[in-house]
This record gives C-alpha cells, sequence and structure tokens, in this order.
C-alpha cells in the first residue's frame, strides 16, 4: 500500500472505508498526487483527499468530479484539463494507475489538483530532499528522457544504476560489432539478443528499479518489475532499432516485392471462403486498422509495439464483430483459428509493405514473451505473415532463392 492510502487509512478511515465501498472506474477513483507537490502536513487535512478524489459523471463520461464539486475534464484517458470550479487552468497526466490489496482503484498523476500548487516553485521540501523515484511511463521517450536525470549521475548513491547503464552500452556495443546479422540466421542473432539483455532486465529489476518506501502492494512491485523491462527495451533499441531493421528490409526485399508482385495474382487464395471466415467480414472496410498498419513500423521498442498490435487487434475484431452482429443477430466467438485468419485476411488486403521485417521483429527480438491475450495476438500477427509468405514464396515453380547483398562491417577498432 503506498504512504498516501497509509496516512489516509491512519489519518481518516472514514474516507478511506468510502473509497473502498465504491471501488472500480465507475466509482471513486483517487488522483494520488506527485510527493513533488505537497510538504507531508497536507496529508492532514481533510480537503486535501477530498481534491483528489473523483467520481466519473453519469451524464459525460468524460467529466470527473471531485468531492469539492470541482470538475476536470478526461482528453483521452491519460490527459485531465480543468473545467469548472477551479480558479486556474492546468492539466495533470495519468503516468500509472494502481489497485491496493483492498480493491482501491488510484490514478499516479505527475501534478496535484489543487489552485496554485501546480508550481514546483512552491514546493515544501521540508529540509529533506527526497529519493529518485522510480516508476513507470507509457513509451520509450519518456523513459528515455526521465531516466537521463542529472540526479541519476551521482555514481555514489546510484551506482547500481550507473553499473547497469554502462552494462547497456556494452550490449549494444557488442550487438553491432561482435554478433553478425545475417539472413536466415536471425534467429541466432536473436537468441544472443535477448539472453543478453534478459540479464540486463533481472539486473535492473532487483537492483535498481526500487523505491525507499517498504510499505509498496504487490502490484506495485510488478509495476516497477515491468518498468525496469520497458527501460532496457527503450535503451537497447534507440540506439539499435533503426541498424537491425535496415538489414531486416534488406535482406527480404525482393521476397516483400514477390508477395506483392503474386499477391495481385493470387487473391482468391486469401479469400473469406478460403479462409474460412464468416461471410460478414466481406462487408468490414478495415480503413482505421489499414491506417494503422502503416504507423506499426514507428515504434521502435518491443513493448510499444506489442501494445500498438493490441490495439490494431481490437479495431479489427471491434468492427468484425459489429458487422457479424448486423448480419446474423448472434455474437461472434473469436477463436484462435479465427483471429488467424482473420489476420492473414486483413493483411493481404491492406497493402501493408512491411510483412517479413515487422514480423521477424516479434520473432526474434522480443525481449520478454507476451502471455495470455497479447502472446495470442503477436502469434496471430507472425503465423499470419508466415502462412502468406510460404503460400506466395513456396511452390513448384519457384526456386525460393533471393540473393541479398552484402554489408561492410565496420568497427571502432
Amino acid at each position: 500500500m503506498s504512504t498516501i492510502l497509509i496516512s489516509l487509512k491512519e489519518k481518516f478511515i472514514d474516507i478511506y472505508n468510502l473509497l473502498m465501498r465504491n471501488q472500480g472506474e465507475n466509482g471513486l477513483i483517487f488522483f494520488v498526487p506527485n510527493a513533488r507537490f505537497y510538504s507531508s502536513d497536507s496529508l492532514g487535512d481533510k480537503s486535501f483527499y477530498y481534491s483528489h478524489i473523483f467520481k466519473k459523471s453519469n451524464y459525460d463520461p468524460c467529466l470527473y468530479i471531485n468531492l469539492l464539486g470541482k470538475v476536470m475534464k478526461s482528453i483521452d484517458q491519460k490527459k485531465f484539463v480543468t473545467e469548472l470550479g477551479f480558479k486556474n487552468l492546468f492539466e495533470i497526466n495519468v503516468k500509472n494507475t494502481s489497485v491496493n490489496e483492498e480493491g482501491i482503484l488510484s490514478y499516479i498523476i505527475d501534478g496535484i489538483c489543487i489552485d496554485g500548487l501546480n508550481n514546483l516553485k512552491i514546493v515544501d521540501s521540508g529540509g529533506n530532499k527526497s529519493e529518485f523515484v522510480f516508476k513507470r511511463f507509457s513509451t520509450s521517450n519518456e523513459y528515455i528522457e526521465y531516466y537521463n536525470s542529472e540526479e541519476l549521475k551521482n555514481v555514489e548513491k546510484y551506482k547500481n544504476f550507473n553499473l547497469g547503464k554502462s552494462n547497456l552500452n556494452k550490449f549494444i556495443y557488442a550487438m553491432k560489432n561482435n554478433n553478425i546479422l545475417m539472413k536466415e540466421n536471425e534467429e541466432a542473432y536473436g537468441s544472443v539478443f535477448c539472453n543478453s539483455a534478459m540479464k540486463l532486465i533481472n539486473f535492473f529489476s532487483a537492483r535498481v528499479f526500487q523505491n525507499s518506501n517498504q510499505n509498496v502492494s504487490d502490484n506495485e512491485k510488478e509495476q516497477l518489475k515491468l518498468a525496469a523491462a520497458e527501460f532496457v527495451d527503450s535503451y537497447i533499441f534507440k540506439d539499435l532499432y533503426d541498424d537491425i531493421m535496415k538489414k531486416f528490409h534488406e535482406f527480404y526485399k525482393e521476397e516483400e516485392a514477390q508477395i506483392k508482385k503474386k499477391l495481385k495474382e493470387n487473391k482468391d487464395k486469401f479469400s473469406i471462403d478460403e479462409l474460412k471466415l464468416p461471410n460478414s467480414i466481406s462487408n468490414c472496410k478495415f480503413s482505421a486498422v489499414n491506417k494503422n498498419l502503416s504507423k506499426l513500423p514507428l515504434y521502435k521498442t518491443c513493448f510499444e509495439k506489442i501494445n500498438f498490435l493490441v490495439e490494431i487487434n481490437e479495431q479489427i475484431f471491434n468492427e468484425a464483430k459489429d458487422t457479424y452482429k448486423k448480419a446474423t443477430g448472434k455474437n461472434l466467438d473469436v477463436q484462435a483459428d479465427t483471429m488467424l485468419s482473420c489476420w492473414i485476411y486483413v493483411l493481404t488486403n491492406s497493402g501493408f509493405d512491411n510483412l517479413i521485417p515487422e514480423s521477424l521483429f516479434f520473432e526474434t527480438l522480443q525481449l520478454q514473451r507476451e502471455k495470455g491475450q497479447n502472446a495470442i495476438i503477436v502469434s496471430s500477427f507472425v503465423g499470419a505473415v508466415k502462412y502468406i509468405k510460404d503460400e506466395l514464396l513456396k511452390n513448384e515453380k519457384d526456386i525460393n532463392v533471393f540473393m541479398v547483398k552484402p554489408f561492410v562491417v565496420t568497427t571502432q577498432e
């Protein structure tokens, strides 16, 4: 349980119980303010908590009202701006969500929901500078910016972080100069890549991404483990992604060209009937899906690519379920086979040009293997690309030998 919730439970059990009795996103949500914006004395004031406990409006899901009657507006579920009752205009961003062991839902925010206290310069430090807070972010850019803090460059205080960062730099150098990536040998390169990266993730998880507060829930500990993995992911691929993907594109540009050409000649192989999909799916336009597929190469880390792929999958099946419901009056049952077939249908009708490189990234460079639904989605994408490639490039008439120009490898030595 976080320090602020412990304080609330100790000092104002009535408010704490109110939160417990009204749990969930449609109940009360505690917006946990950034500790830099308030002093410890604030935790003894009921109005401080009233300012940060919100309920979503029953009439407009974008509006959130706190216990003082002040209203904030949600822009995209992660950003909130002042709407009614506040004297000043300001915004807060949700950096993380947390549910404690008693089920209280919290949004961890980067500011404070009190007029006049949103300027960092007026924060009362109480004479004791707080420890650097290790936390999770939504994007790789946020990880790189936050963990480039001058405070972390204190070698004595954060020696484990700096040791880990030094090892990350050695890893990047080794993967550029000591391990050669060759066509049809990506799996071997990926094995070395992922095994070494996992050791770095384990180091950061066990010895770096920990906060001084010992009273943390299992959920918060799990969030820190994920943050460690995503930080390593972000740091590694900011230097290696473009180099690796350039090679993947060069290796398989002839196959990509052949797939594009043969797809026009073999559309029937990927029809609704051939893939045993419901006829209603032929009514799907998938315009938003096709537009987003073209953006997949813009994401340069494992966790961001997977999150975006999951988003695309949701778009696919929201549209597929909707058209099926309209056509049959029934709900579409999405099994693993259905998901795979639907991905094949979408990819062959999308005009997407980066099938093989994107699939290879998921196949060989995932730093942590996904579990549950996310694993099925990634597997469906990779399986769909393999099916398309095999169907179009492996038949009696194809020699299936594609040459690639050699890369000249240069090192610093």
